[in-house]
């Protein structure tokens, strides 16, 4: 299953967009998936009004930092850093976004 370019619903807002990403994925790469995006609305509870230019080097910083508070594992914290940056790659090659704030954020090992 490939994501649709032209589907309007997940155009611009990034956890839609997210969202419909996730649902390609099979087994445990989903469940993965799903719960990097529980750890977003836990960390932003208004997520669903983000849309890609929103999620910036400063948003990524804050979130890390959220997740180290509330998840000590360097290893967990860059698996959801890992599946957001995958979502970006995804959303450029469709030509969705130009932004891509991980030019400057780098997920450290």
């Amino acid at each position: 299953m490939e994501l649709d370019p032209e589907d309007i619903s997940c155009k611009s807002k990034f956890m839609a967009r997210f969202k419909k990403f996730a649902d390609t994925k099979h087994g445990r790469t989903h469940e993965i998936y799903m719960a990097t995006v529980k750890r977003i609305y836990a960390f932003d509870v208004n997520a669903d009004q983000l849309v890609f230019d929103d999620v910036t080097v400063g948003w990524l910083r804050r979130f890390d930092a959220f997740m180290a508070e509330t998840s000590g594992s360097r290893n967990a914290r860059n698996i959801h850093l890992r599946n957001i940056r995958t979502v970006f790659n995804d959303a450029i090659d469709d030509e969705i976004t130009t932004s891509y704030p991980f030019r400057r954020f780098k997920i450290r090992p």
